[in-house]
């Protein structure tokens, strides 16, 4: 049985990940409208900066200019840690093979 504090711990993660995850589907559906401005902003409203990248990373591919990357770069700076870095630096990395394969 899980006591109260379990539940309430696990009802956050889970509205916190719901909420990211609709964050991300919000950016993926401004992009498929072809509204990569308001795709830019959805995605600049992410707090999570690994959550924040994945997002960044779809307008990049989508939209590829420089304010895009510059704004994945500033975003890697806030990551911290060797494994969220290690991610983050994987998320741009795919973002950008992509755009070279385009």
């Amino acid at each position: 049985m899980k006591r109260s504090g379990e539940i309430g711990s696990l009802f956050y993660f889970h509205a916190h990940f719901s909420q990211v995850v609709v964050s991300v589907e919000r950016v993926e559906s401004y992009l498929s409208r072809g509204d990569y401005r308001r795709a830019l902003e959805t995605a600049d409203e992410i707090a999570e900066p690994l959550q924040k990248l994945v997002a960044l990373a779809e307008v990049v591919v989508a939209f590829p200019r420089d304010e895009v990357l510059l704004r994945m770069l500033e975003t890697l700076d806030s990551v911290k840690g060797r494994p969220g870095r290690a991610i983050a630096y994987s998320i741009i990395g795919r973002a950008l093979y992509s755009l070279d394969r385009d």
